[in-house]
């Protein structure tokens, strides 16, 4: 596909027009999300960003060498931070490779805001989605050519792949460039299975097949051993959530040999001795929190809800209640009761 720019100033004023009612928004979602995510460091950036000051998180990605913080952080902040002040900053530094990849992952989050969740979608909220991801596709695309070491830019626009409907062969080299440049790139590694979900592109047997891939050339103390889990998750979504089978995603979740399997990734990555943390590894304990309190496995939900600390995610806490932050509250609350009915279960 063509590379094209977002520095025509037709498009910026369209861009400036729609801002301000996803600025609000967007927020509003972000609060204390992410209040320890990153670190002291950024955990102050995601804050500041939240509140429309980037010079903190401008400061933090001028500053770090590691790939893994700089994917993250990029992440989270074009999730949460005031649209205002991220379309300001590319507006006034275009050729910013920092303002590009945040601004992308800015316009991934204002597409999905605008095309909402479930699958009855208007047709004007799809078109609104498209032309976002497209946007966003053209701004990573930008960060990319700047910036030839950072898989970042690559990691995200597999989330355009999904909404965009890339094929198989298309999203597989962008993982590619992603991992080529950091192998054990979480964000990348997270959404290329999501890409193969039943609900998206791909189907059960290809999630499981990446994800057990993925642990099996992962070393020991690795994040990635955590996409099992994540599979397992996935898999549940789809029955529960999206099948509405209920006592099936129940009977699944019980299965003791999906539990031992999640167990297992546990102990070569999250639970390891050998565990190497990174920043992406406090996203991986959000997914395997999830599944313990899916499992009702008390003692290892214990563990991660105080790792954890309040660095908890959107997802997928927000499969649990009306947020991220609810179902996260939720599971937190039942991990440390005395008993299994004080707090609400799914």
């Amino acid at each position: 596909m063509p590379m094209y720019s977002l520095l025509s100033l037709g498009l910026v004023a369209v861009v400036f027009v729609v801002v301000a009612t996803l600025s609000r928004r967007m927020r509003t979602s972000a609060r204390q999300m992410y209040a320890s995510l990153g670190g002291e460091q950024g955990a102050a950036a995601l804050t500041a960003a939240g509140k429309g000051d980037l010079a903190p998180y401008r400061m933090l990605l001028r500053q770090t060498a590691d790939l893994d913080t700089r994917a993250v952080m990029a992440h989270e902040v074009g999730r949460s931070a005031d649209v205002d002040a991220v379309a300001a900053w590319v507006a006034g530094a275009p050729r910013d490779s920092d303002a590009q990849l945040t601004w992308g992952a800015s316009l991934i989050e204002q597409a999905w805001l605008i095309r909402g969740a479930g699958t009855n979608v208007a047709e004007t909220a799809i078109e609104g989605f498209r032309d976002r991801l497209a946007q966003a596709v053209a701004a990573l695309r930008h960060a990319a050519a700047a910036r030839p070491d950072d898989p970042t830019p690559w990691a995200l626009q597999l989330i355009c792949a999904r909404g965009l409907a890339w094929d198989r062969q298309q999203t597989e080299l962008v993982f590619g460039e992603a991992i080529r440049r950091d192998p054990e790139c979480w964000l990348a590694h997270l959404n290329m299975l999501v890409y193969l979900t039943a609900k998206w592109h791909g189907s059960n047997e290809a999630m499981y097949e990446f994800a057990r891939n993925a642990s099996a050339r992962a070393p020991q103390g690795s994040d990635l051993h955590t996409l099992v889990i994540v599979a397992h998750i996935e898999r549940w979504v789809g029955l529960e959530l999206i099948a509405g089978q209920r006592k099936a995603a129940k009977t699944y979740v019980a299965n003791p040999a999906v539990h031992n399997e999640c167990v297992a990734a546990y102990e070569r990555g999250l639970g390891s001795p050998s565990l190497r943390a990174r920043t992406s590894t406090q996203l991986a304990r959000n997914y395997a929190a999830a599944w313990f309190y899916l499992a009702k496995d008390k003692p290892r939900l214990r563990h991660e809800v105080m790792a954890v600390g309040n660095a908890f995610t959107e997802s997928p806490w927000h499969f649990f209640g009306a947020s991220g932050e609810s179902g996260f509250r939720q599971a937190s609350k039942w991990a440390f009761s005395l008993n299994a009915r004080t707090a609400g279960r799914p």
